[in-house]
């Protein structure tokens, strides 16, 4: 049992050692471009928003 965990592990390190990391300039970029577009997106949710809650109170009288 515990050699078929160490050579779990063992694939594992393997395993790790193939994956191609991003460079920090590519973290950071991208990082950047997420957070551009969580702000567009909220913008663009919020106008939304505020046209419906403007439509509903024409439709609506109140």
């Amino acid at each position: 049992m515990i050699n078929r965990f160490k050579q779990y592990l063992r694939g594992v390190r393997a395993e790790f050692g193939k994956i191609d990391w991003p460079s920090q300039a590519e973290v950071f970029s991208l990082t950047v471009l997420v957070i551009a577009m969580i702000i567009v997106l909220t913008i663009y949710t919020g106008a939304l928003d505020a046209l419906f809650q403007w439509l509903l109170r024409q439709i609506t009288g109140g």
